[in-house]
């Protein structure tokens, strides 16, 4: 019975659309949808794609260890990922999301997404700063976002 009961919840939650999507999936979809056609013209707004509130971004690379992560946000942080890049979303100074991102995917039905970074690794950005230009890598399903305020 409670199988039965699961089962028919997350078919509804599929065909409901109630699934979340993170910015990765929203990022991603956006450039699939509304960039083939024009790539290099495409500019990508975070402040219109992203579904809850924030008010600055950490964008970390892969670079990066816990420390030093810790270091550049003053405040202790223990969702570190290895092998991984993260977009780490503040509302009033509070983390209020955080995204991995894969750099290299090794499934064929994922795309990949970069951040061009300076050498530093890290970008913090305030909400309206976040706007991205977008590169596409030959010879892959992958893209580079590019900070148009760096």
């Amino acid at each position: 019975m409670i199988k039965k009961f699961l089962f028919t919840l997350i078919i509804l939650l599929l065909f409901s659309g109630c699934i979340y999507r993170g910015p990765k999936d929203s990022i991603l979809n956006y450039i699939q949808t509304n960039c083939n056609k024009n790539i290099e013209e495409c500019l990508i707004d975070f402040n219109s794609i992203i579904t809850f509130e924030w008010d600055k971004l950490f964008i970390k690379g892969l670079g990066l260890n816990d420390l030093e992560i810790v270091d550049i946000l003053g405040e202790y942080y223990d969702e570190f990922c290895l092998g991984c890049g993260q977009f780490i979303f503040y509302k009033d100074n509070e983390i209020v999301h955080v995204e991995d991102y894969y750099i290299f995917s090794f499934s064929e039905d994922k795309w990949d997404l970069n951040v061009d970074l300076p050498e530093e690794q890290y970008l913090m950005l305030k909400k309206e700063e976040s706007t991205f230009s977008i590169r596409k890598v030959e010879n892959r399903d992958a893209y580079v976002l590019v900070p148009t305020s760096k």
